[in-house]
């Protein structure tokens, strides 16, 4: 008797041994001895509380939680966590029959021959729990090749895990089929969103807009990128947002402001495409030109950059001009702001921050204006003085005989060489009653005008 008790203790020995064993075995610590590619990506893309449940009891210790739940919204991104090939779909290995009836669960084999699971993706409908939706991403099959950081689903509460709340449960398993605990794994993954991205973006359609037709954007990414559309008016006023992910076929109606857009494309730390859009149906670079006798210098001032407007998309060409105005824009023309010197205070009334101070003390050291006494930048800019200050800065000095060209030009006027010489070079052609009208203030399309003629 005594031996059979011996016997019977031993078993029990045996038996609680045995199932020590199993817990081990069930919840050991991350095995380092086979060789594995690491990091590993993060596989939920988004806001996540990450339970490091592995090992614990379920159904009264009856069965052990292989997986760490990731708690995370319906719907949020799920990646793979290494480059592989599916093995399963829904349990499922054969790709003409993915067994809905199980959604929705995945299984990776990665090319290390490790293995990470997915289960509880989404199975509703967006906004319901209607049992009636497909959390795995278009194209996931078995035998389906995918890289690391690729979307392949989407955080769920399938199975059973309806009543527990969405989440990510998510295994990771050695080659020989062990699950091992992925917490470590987890910890030291690397963000999906911050892993080298696919994406470009098509503006297409989108450089000319104009309403009610709109213009479509196309954008084209990896599932997971993140992006941002700002449609911005050249003053840096947004006028049209965007979000979304992956690839999109983005239509606006340009319902906004004609005149050129900046169009920005922000895929956070992947990078930032922009281009520009004209909004609106105009002709040119400013929507307030078009019929201006001016309109072609206008746009020649434009494109070498002596003008951006008078506003971020006009520019106001029957506005008058100051003879600050005026000193800049002929500064622009024939040198340029790269040339401009150091402050001489060549007059009392113009501060060496003043906007327009390289321009004047240009304009001095080449001869255009002489120095000393205030220059007053603020007063009216006169026709007479542009086209004065015009013919010294392009170096005209081979003043023609006296032709009375014009009825308010005299002889003894005192511009007179100056002004004949510019009608004589189709710089300045007067009005239709035959005058010039030195003295009145000089227009923004004058000036273009005159300028653009003179170059």
């Amino acid at each position: 008797m005594a031996r059979s008790q011996r016997q019977f203790g031993a078993v029990a020995a045996i038996v609680a041994l045995t199932a020590l064993a199993t817990i081990i075995v069930l919840a050991p610590p991350p095995a380092k001895a086979v060789t594995q590619d690491l990091p590993l990506v993060f596989p939920v893309v988004g806001k996540v509380n990450n339970t490091d449940n592995f090992g614990a009891c379920r159904a009264g210790c009856s069965r052990y939680h292989e997986g760490d739940d990731l708690m995370a919204a319906k719907m949020t991104p799920v990646v793979a966590a290494a480059n592989g090939v599916i093995r399963y779909v829904n349990w499922s290995s054969d790709p003409g029959n993915l067994n809905p009836d199980r959604c929705c669960t995945i299984a990776l084999t990665h090319d290390d021959g490790w293995e990470s699971w997915y289960i509880h993706l989404n199975n509703d409908t967006p906004g319901t729990d209607d049992g009636a939706g497909w959390g795995i991403a278009e194209g996931i099959a078995p035998g389906v090749r995918v890289s690391a950081g690729q979307l392949i689903g989407w955080v769920g509460d399938s199975g059973n895990a309806e009543n527990v709340g969405s989440h990510l449960h998510f295994e990771y398993h050695q080659p020989d089929g062990t699950p091992v605990d992925p917490n470590p794994y987890l910890l030291a993954a690397v963000p999906a969103e911050q892993i080298d991205a696919q994406f470009s973006v098509d503006f297409g359609s989108f450089k000319t807009v104009a309403a009610p037709q709109g213009g479509t954007l196309n954008i084209e990414a990896d599932a997971i990128v993140n992006w941002t559309i700002q449609i911005r008016q050249g003053s840096g006023k947004v006028v049209w947002t965007h979000t979304g992910s992956g690839t999109e076929a983005v239509w606006w109606d340009g319902n906004t402001e004609p005149g050129i857009h900046d169009v920005v494309v922000d895929f956070g730390p992947h990078g930032v495409v922009s281009d520009t859009s004209r909004v609106g149906t105009y002709e040119g670079t400013f929507v307030d030109d078009d019929g201006s006798y001016a309109e072609a210098q206008i746009e020649q001032m434009a494109a070498r950059g002596i003008t951006i407007g008078c506003t971020w998309n006009s520019y106001c060409p029957a506005a008058t001009v100051t003879r600050a105005q005026a000193a800049t824009m002929i500064a622009r023309a024939v040198g340029g702001e790269k040339s401009y010197p150091s402050y001489r205070a060549y007059f009392n009334d113009v501060s060496s921050d003043a906007w327009f101070v390289g321009s004047v003390e240009y304009l001095v050291e080449i001869g255009a204006l002489r120095a000393g006494g205030p220059f007053d930048g603020g007063s009216p800019g006169e026709r007479g003085f542009l086209v004065s200050v015009l013919m010294d800065a392009l170096g005209k000095t081979n003043y023609p005989q006296y032709q009375g060209y014009f009825t308010d030009i005299g002889p003894d006027h005192p511009l007179v060489g100056k002004i004949e010489l510019a009608h004589e070079l189709g710089i300045a052609l007067g009005h239709e009653d035959g005058s010039f009208g030195a003295t009145e203030t000089l227009t923004r399309e004058q000036a273009a005008a005159f300028l653009m003629r003179g170059l």
